[in-house]
């Protein structure tokens, strides 16, 4: 054998193994990529809101980020883990939620377009532990309209939380929509309502002849319907508040969010799925054919997301405080 045919059969076998061994073990990462072992996970682009006050004026700053919510397990979905324990594990929770990611910018099962983001160096307050910063321009699908639904505690108007995702959803079985609703709340609606919020007062302050203050007394005439949603199997979601002139306070609660959200499954009772609830987006995240449902959660001291899934028999709720 000559050598230039050789080295030729030994080149071609060099290129075979290289085949072989990419195909295994896969191109190594380039810089920039985003992390391919990341499973299955929700979180939201939020429209975050500063404030601060310079020479007496208020002053809005807002900084687009992605806030980690909710991952698949084998058990179904879990909220990912804000826990921090003093200033020291502060600086060190970063690290946790370092990876970099892929999202898909979604609207029910549609893709509206794509977005990358990545850890930062270190959490400056509580209230950032599970967020990430984007690392490209937004999207012009993200530049929805302000206002007053999502403003949380920080008080400002601000978009509507994007429901982003690693996978692509598809539409649930059960062809949930949004309806015109007609609904009239019953009895039934008051005393779930009774049986889960304590502290429902009069909007007057009224007080017994020790000084305490009177809770309300709840009627079916003081509440509406503000939202109706409906599967084909006639399963129904039904948001409820009271109505302005029912003269009742909430004091943990501002009025817009005071509504309540029940879950009404065909022939099966009323189930209370949660207070001070905005629904956000609904679709098949999982790919188990079933919708899943995602709410803004807005609370005194407190916001956070929540997820109805599995049939609806099951909620995962991810939260933060601030102070």
């Amino acid at each position: 054998m000559n050598t230039k045919r050789f080295y030729f059969i030994f080149w071609l076998l060099c290129k075979f193994l290289l085949i072989i061994i990419i195909s295994f073990v896969g191109v190594p990462s380039k810089a920039g990529d985003h992390d391919e072992s990341i499973g299955v996970e929700i979180a939201f682009l939020e429209d975050w809101c500063e404030r601060s006050s310079e020479r007496g004026e208020l002053k809005l700053e807002y900084k687009p980020r992605v806030r980690l919510a909710f991952k698949l397990k084998e058990n179904g979905w879990e909220p990912f883990d804000y826990s921090v324990s003093g200033v020291e594990e502060l600086r060190q929770a970063a690290k946790r939620f370092a990876a970099k990611r892929k999202w898909f910018l979604v609207e029910k099962e549609t893709v509206l377009d794509s977005l990358m983001s990545e850890g930062v160096k270190e959490y400056k307050g509580y209230v950032n532990v599970g967020t990430q910063k984007i690392v490209e321009p937004l999207p012009s699908s993200a530049l929805l309209p302000r206002g007053s639904k999502f403003l949380g505690w920080t008080g400002c108007e601000v978009r509507r939380p994007i429901v982003l995702t690693t996978s692509k959803p598809q539409k649930g079985k059960e062809n949930w929509e949004k309806i015109q609703s007609s609904f009239t709340p019953n009895q039934e609606f008051v005393d779930k309502i009774n049986n889960f919020s304590t502290k429902l007062y009069t909007c007057k302050d009224e007080r017994d002849e020790n000084g305490v203050t009177l809770k309300a007394v709840i009627r079916i005439d003081m509440l509406e319907t503000v939202e109706e949603l409906r599967s084909d199997k006639g399963d129904r979601l039904i948001a409820i508040r009271f109505r302005e002139d029912a003269c009742v306070a909430d004091n943990t609660l501002e009025f817009e969010d005071s509504i309540y959200w029940f879950l009404r499954k065909a022939n099966s009772s009323l189930k209370f799925v949660g207070q001070g609830l905005a629904l956000i987006d609904m679709a098949d995240y999982d790919l188990d054919g079933n919708t899943e449902f995602l709410f803004w959660h807005n609370g005194y001291n407190l916001n956070g997301y929540r997820i109805l899934w599995r049939n609806l028999t099951k909620i995962a709720t991810v939260s933060w405080s601030y102070h």
